[in-house]
Parts: C-alpha cells; structure tokens; sequence
C-alpha cells in the first residue's frame, strides 16, 4: 500500500518589539498557522524553555513577553487536531528601552 503525503503545518512567526503598558521592555509574538485543522496546540519557547501553551488555538495566537531584553531565540511549534505538526524559529534581539 503507497503512503500517503501528510506535509508539515506552514507555521509563520512574527516577533516585535512593542511598548508595554507597564512600561517594561516587551515582544509581541505573534503565530500565524496556514492549513491546519482546529483546534491547535501552540507552544512558544524562548531560548529552548517552554514560555506558554495554548489550547485551543484557530489558526493563530498572540502573546507579550515582557522584560526581555538582549538576543533571544523564539520558537513557535504547532499541532493540529489531525496530528500535523509544524515549527519555526526566529532570533531576535531587543535593546533595553530609553526611559
């Protein structure tokens, strides 16, 4: 019996810099999932460590870490309710705010 194709999610990550309401330095991480069959599993790393999980997910999440300053790696990995799975990763670097 041939095997059937079952491609990766096409996971899209999107980091920024943004001003925090309390004034602290902060990132806005945002995930975007292409594809994938709700609901979604969203987990997002920082450095290799687990940060937050998000269940159930639509076709994207969005978090603030704040206090984050320095050059970091950010990681996004996703499941979807079929078993698919995707991941990407982005190194970011963010300068301590001027107050």
């Amino acid at each position: 019996m041939p095997r059937v194709a079952n491609p990766g999610l096409d996971v899209v990550l999107n980091v920024q810099p943004v001003d925090d309401v309390y004034g602290e330095d902060a990132m806005a991480v945002r995930v975007a999932v292409h594809d994938g069959r709700a609901p979604l599993r969203v987990s997002i790393y920082l450095d290799g460590d687990l940060v937050d999980t998000w269940v159930p997910g639509t076709t994207g999440y969005e978090m603030r870490l704040r206090d984050v300053r320095g050059r970091h790696v950010i990681t996004a990995r996703v499941i979807d309710a079929t078993g698919r799975w995707g991941a990407t990763s982005e190194c970011v670097e963010l300068a301590p705010a001027l107050h």
